[in-house]
């Protein structure tokens, strides 16, 4: 009778002869990808300052600007949304400093980011404001600023939901099927993510 550990050796050092071809090719992706990204790096960290003028900078809008409340979270919420008038704002989401430094050289970096997390932070404030006027009971408001961010092309995705969620009550289906195309043309981590929560909605 054969012994039955000799015939699985075989099996068994095909099989950690697969793991180690496969971990050596990982080894080697993974090294591809830092060389690739080493190199540029290098190529960005190079690339002479750009005219960064005609880029599309977002004007925050006077009428939004100008709101008024009788509201004391919303009023604060308000004020800080006027502190961004005179800021230059950048939907820059989704591109790394890599490329943008490829693209408008290394000495624009400081300020490309900081427009992009202007952009970040005005988003934001949006959201709350809407979001506020909507507990109130101000759906009317809030639809205005919530449906301003989705227009500056927002990723965060309680602004998508909360304003999906005020389509449906006022049996507004298609415009919900509006938010989910828009989704779908964003830069941005979170898009599937909003696209699979507004779906839900639409069929629920």
């Amino acid at each position: 009778m054969p012994h039955i550990p000799n015939l699985i050796l075989p099996y068994i050092l095909i099989i950690f002869g697969i793991v180690g071809l496969l971990r050596a090719r990982a080894v080697k992706k993974d090294q591809k990808k830092r060389d690739d990204f080493f190199q540029k790096e290098s190529e960005a960290n190079s690339v002479k300052k750009r005219d960064i003028s005609a880029l599309p900078y977002i004007v925050p809008d006077e009428a939004l600007l100008n709101t008024d409340s009788s509201d004391p979270k919303i009023t604060e919420l308000l004020s800080e949304l006027k502190t961004f008038k005179d800021k230059k704002i950048l939907n820059l989401t989704g591109i790394s400093n890599t490329d943008l430094k490829l693209k408008y050289g290394t000495a624009n970096i400081t300020e490309l980011s900081e427009c992009d997390d202007n952009f970040t932070s005005y988003c934001k404030v949006l959201y709350s404001i809407g979001k506020a006027y909507n507990e109130i009971g101000d759906t009317v408001s809030a639809r205005r600023f919530l449906e301003y961010a989705v227009g500056i092309r927002t990723d965060i995705t309680d602004n998508y939901v909360l304003l999906a969620n005020i389509y449906r009550d006022n049996n507004e289906l298609n415009r919900i099927d509006d938010l989910i195309n828009i989704a779908g043309t964003l830069n941005s981590l979170s898009k599937q993510t909003i696209i699979l929560k507004l779906n839900d909605l639409v069929h629920t």
